[in-house]
């Protein structure tokens, strides 16, 4: 039939607007195997429009009433399979919602949304450290923390699972399984496979099958569909990274090559040992096992990664802030998957005129001579007015930071905001007044501890 783009191109007819329903489609473009991908059918329906279509250049369309086929790209999937036989495409899963638009309240609730689920005819492989990298698993299982449920042991399961994978490599018959739209009727999820997707790490198994499930999507004024990664996310199996710049006990940020840009992550294992042994030559308290579990799960959890959460947040406020409250951020962040740090972001690497890195407001009120510790003073409490004036949900102040641009001309930055709060309810968040008082409460308190302490 040729690339069934060809399908694309007539004008859709009244029928054929009644005969394809409002369309869902994934939060994820998914690295499927080329091969699997290529023994689909081309679409052969009513022609859908390219408006009601992501604009993918390799869309996979399943459906409750037919068996999965391809609906466009067949020619960038054959280009990929003469380019290397065994190799994976970039795919758009693209779905038939049997769900009706109007029932908001099914495509939400997992009880009622499981009484339309239904799953895609066809099986792919998908590499077991592409699904982790995505952080399509709710949680993550390993043999040391597998799910509790029921009487049965999980231990010797996981166990059993192990030496299966490593004797006889992964069973295509059993194949993990994703719900599509799953979370707030917008980002995927997986719904069965937590424990093979770590045991096939685990054991070096690459390959694992999966097949796709659907029920429903958000109409498109929901803001269907979106994903922390959607145009914005680049997965990359390593990044190359230089000295340290700056650090806490759960995330670093590390020189990249070209010396202009920096990568933000979770302190990998490695990292961690550093850190520990660190600790107790200085005689510190140990790092606490609820911080390391805690590092463990997030690093590639997307819903609890505060990387994503901080990348999302960039983006809202780049939305809508004037630029000369924007200036105070990073001019430029990226989102990106890494097989060992999990969710981490390539931003702006910001220094001082003379090379070196900044230092926070603190330790700059602390040095400075009283002429210039009055100048910083009053830089903090106007960036403090423009933030609670915008309502920019930034409560670490200890984290602005001064960039010296001459000897004695600065600037003020943020280049570590944490947006997500601890509370189960912020009130901060569903009040915007409140936001704005919260904001200034918290610019106070430190205000005060800069103007009373003394010169170093």
């Amino acid at each position: 039939m040729g690339d069934s783009t060809d399908t694309q191109k007539r004008k859709p007819t009244k029928a054929d607007a009644e005969a394809i329903p409002h369309l869902g489609w994934s939060s994820h473009v998914y690295p499927l195997d080329a091969v699997d991908v290529a023994r689909l059918p081309d679409y052969e329906g009513p022609a859908i429009p390219d408006a009601a279509l992501p604009s993918d250049a390799i869309i996979v369309y399943i459906r409750p009433d037919g068996p999965d086929v391809l609906l466009r790209g067949r020619g960038a999937i054959e280009d990929a399979l003469r380019a290397d036989q065994s190799g994976a495409a970039p795919v758009r899963i693209v779905f038939k919602p049997r769900i009706p638009k109007w029932n908001i309240a099914a495509t939400m609730v997992r009880v009622l949304r499981n009484r339309y689920r239904y799953y895609g005819t066809g099986r792919y492989h998908i590499a077991a450290a592409a699904v982790r990298a995505m952080g399509l698993e709710r949680a993550i299982r390993t043999l040391d923390n597998p799910q509790k449920r029921g009487k049965s042991d999980r231990l010797a399961q996981m166990d059993k699972l192990e030496k299966s994978l490593r004797e006889k490599g992964y069973d295509d018959s059993n194949p993990i399984k994703i719900l599509l739209c799953r979370t707030g009727g917008r980002l995927d999820s997986l719904r069965q496979g937590h424990h093979r997707v770590s045991a096939c790490l685990a054991c070096g198994v690459k390959k694992m099958s999966v097949i796709f499930s659907a029920a429903g999507a958000l109409p498109a004024w929901f803001g269907r569909n979106a994903s922390a990664c959607d145009g914005h996310c680049i997965s990359m199996t390593s990044v190359e990274t230089g000295e340290q710049l700056g650090g806490g006990l759960r995330r670093v940020c590390r020189a990249l090559p070209d010396g202009k840009l920096c990568l933000k992550s979770y302190r990998t294992d490695e990292e961690l040992d550093a850190l520990s042994q660190e600790f107790e030559a200085k005689g510190r308290k140990p790092i606490k096992q609820s911080v390391v579990r805690e590092i463990h799960t997030c690093r590639f959890l997307r819903g609890k990664n505060t990387n994503v959460q901080e990348f999302e947040s960039w983006k809202e406020l780049k939305e809508r802030l004037p630029a000369d409250i924007m200036a105070v951020f990073p001019k430029t962040m990226q989102l990106v998957c890494d097989d060992m740090r999990g969710w981490s972001i390539i931003e702006e690497r910001i220094d001082n005129f003379d090379g070196k890195p900044l230092r926070g407001i603190m330790h700059e009120t602390h040095v400075a001579p009283p002429e210039l510790k009055s100048r910083l003073l009053a830089s903090f409490r106007s960036l403090r007015d423009r933030l609670s004036r915008h309502r920019v949900p930034f409560f670490d102040p200890p984290n602005v930071m001064v960039q010296w641009l001459g000897e004695s001309e600065f600037r003020l930055r943020i280049v570590d905001f944490e947006p997500a709060v601890r509370t189960f309810l912020s009130i901060d968040r569903l009040v915007p007044f409140m936001l704005s008082l919260k904001v200034r409460r918290r610019f106070n308190r430190w205000l005060a501890k800069m103007e009373n302490q003394e010169r170093a």
